[in-house]
């Protein structure tokens, strides 16, 4: 997870892993493996966020979605038929800018 949002705010701030090895002087396919080692240090994840033009908590900040499910239950003013009306909502929070 932590290695899908690293490539993610690197791609908000539009460069990749191979421009972020290169301003690093390490290769690319070494920063991959870093960036998906579950035991990255304090210090690999500050040198890489120094590279992107980020803060670190942007790599551990995970978008949370919350679902509202709505069921309104009322009658057709037409016929009188009951009816249910199912409200599904998303809700997600805006982005950091």
């Amino acid at each position: 997870m932590l290695a899908k949002n690293i490539k993610k705010v690197a791609r908000e701030h539009g460069t990749n892993i191979k421009e972020i090895s290169c301003q690093l002087g390490v290769r690319p396919n070494n920063l991959s493996r870093t960036i998906n080692n579950p035991n990255i240090t304090y210090t690999d994840l500050q040198k890489i966020a120094t590279a992107i033009g980020c803060e670190i908590e942007d790599f551990l900040t995970v978008d949370k979605v919350n679902k509202v499910n709505k069921v309104i239950n009322c009658d057709c003013p037409t016929c009188g038929e009951r009816l249910d009306i199912s409200i599904s909502v998303k809700i997600t929070p805006s982005k950091k800018r």
